[in-house]
């Protein structure tokens, strides 16, 4: 079984899997780890090479998927995944269950502004106009979704969602 921690950016997917991932005793892939590693390996500059280096790490990510269902190993991916992302989850061929976080447009705003992240995401050079264009592009991508509001992140009920997980098959 794949599960995917999906959401916009700063809705929380990174805290949340890192909670997840040992609690249902699989190993977690972040598309930021993957990048991240890429940066401090080859090298930052400017958005544009972000972008670049997030294309190539994309793919990265969908052969590792790749390979896991080939295995039969099941895992935790975490990623800002895209509504077009859909069919490339689809076509994986396992089975997949999504958790999803969200919160209010603001609290993604502010948490984007707030984070720290590895500088080669050059996340400054980012202009968020319209915040919730940013939720609807990142809606869920599966059938099998569990949502999870974020907005306090201290009610986040991480053992529920571990028993949901569990109940759907892992």
């Amino acid at each position: 079984m794949i599960v995917l921690v999906s959401g916009p950016p700063g809705s929380g997917k990174t805290t949340l899997a890192r909670q997840l991932a040992p609690k249902l005793r699989l190993p977690l892939i972040s598309k930021d780890d993957i990048k991240e590693t890429l940066f401090d390996t080859l090298g930052w500059s400017d958005r544009a090479w972000s972008q670049q280096l997030g294309a190539g790490t994309w793919e990265v990510l969908w052969t590792l998927l790749r390979r896991a269902v080939e295995s039969g190993a099941s895992l935790i991916v975490e990623s800002n995944f895209h509504t077009e992302h859909r069919e490339r989850v689809a076509a994986l061929g396992a089975p997949v269950i999504e958790v999803h976080c969200t919160a209010r447009p603001d609290t993604i705003v502010r948490r984007f502004r707030e984070r720290e992240r590895h500088p080669g995401h050059v996340d400054a050079a980012i202009v968020i106009d319209d915040a919730q264009a940013i939720i609807d592009a990142h809606r869920p991508i599966t059938d099998h979704v569990i949502h999870v509001d974020t907005e306090d992140p201290g009610a986040i009920d991480v053992d529920g969602i571990v028993q949901e997980i569990r109940e759907a098959g892992l």
